[in-house]
């Protein structure tokens, strides 16, 4: 069964959207072109006012203005996503961006995996613990 998702109040006329999930949540990055990107994640489905913009990303160069939807957000609140076809990260505390050590320099294929643990129960009741992976196609 399909149900339409209400969207919400991007507040502009003039941008670009691209859905993803985000830690569980679906998630929207609105791109305004060469201003800036919202990241809006939708907390509980059928709930409109549900929809909360985590942060902006201010565009580092204005003629380039695509982000894709933020790949991560670690426990210290930055950011990973792909830009101009490199991995970067945002911190919205400090709105300061960097550049992660890469294993590769050259324009290729890549799949970023993203991977998290967590403690479980056996049908025992023995704790053990699980990985969930999230794989991510990317050109670079």
């Amino acid at each position: 069964m399909f149900e339409e998702v209400v969207q919400p109040d991007y507040g502009a006329v003039d941008y670009e959207r691209v859905l993803g999930v985000l830690q569980g949540w679906l998630c929207v990055m609105c791109n305004y072109q060469g201003v800036r990107a919202d990241v809006w994640v939708l907390k509980e489905f059928g709930v409109r006012d549900s929809w909360t913009k985590l942060f902006s990303i201010p565009y580092l160069d204005p003629l380039w203005f695509h982000y894709s939807v933020p790949l991560c957000i670690d426990v210290g609140g930055e950011v990973m996503l792909e830009y101009k076809s490199v991995l970067v990260i945002y911190n919205p505390k400090h709105g300061t961006f960097r550049y992660p050590k890469q294993m590769c320099t050259f324009k290729a294929w890549f799949h970023p995996l993203l991977m998290a643990k967590s403690n479980v129960l056996d049908n025992k009741h023995n704790e053990k613990q699980q990985w969930w992976v999230q794989t991510f196609s990317l050109c670079i």
